[in-house]
């Protein structure tokens, strides 16, 4: 195993410490969760005729260039706001590393 320079110990150091955070980031999707508003179409909807709408929430999401929306019950809607959230820490973390291995591959701290 190579030796370490003095000067990066504490790039490692983090860099161990963001793969540990990495592994426990949990279940993620790529995607946002929304609300949509629409009226239902009913003549009799004392909602929609007040100019009130109703909602719906929804996962979206692109697949294959396409973008999906997934109608989310409102236990749905917590589950799928915390993997999208774990998405996004994920990314942060996968940043992080990124530019830390950089700084362990050209030997340089910055």
């Amino acid at each position: 195993m190579p030796k370490i320079p003095m000067h990066l110990l504490d790039v490692y150091k983090e860099r161990r410490k963001l793969t540990k955070e990495l592994h426990g980031t949990g279940p993620f999707i790529r995607g946002s969760v929304v609300e949509l508003r629409h009226s239902c179409g009913k003549k009799n909807c004392k909602r929609c005729q007040s100019g009130e709408k109703h909602s719906a929430n929804y996962l979206s999401l692109r697949l294959l260039g396409k973008t999906k929306m997934i109608y989310l019950s409102n236990k749905d809607k917590t589950r799928a706001k915390r993997w999208v959230s774990n998405y996004r820490k994920l990314l942060e973390i996968a940043e992080k590393l990124s530019w830390l291995n950089v700084q362990i591959f050209t030997g340089k701290k910055k």
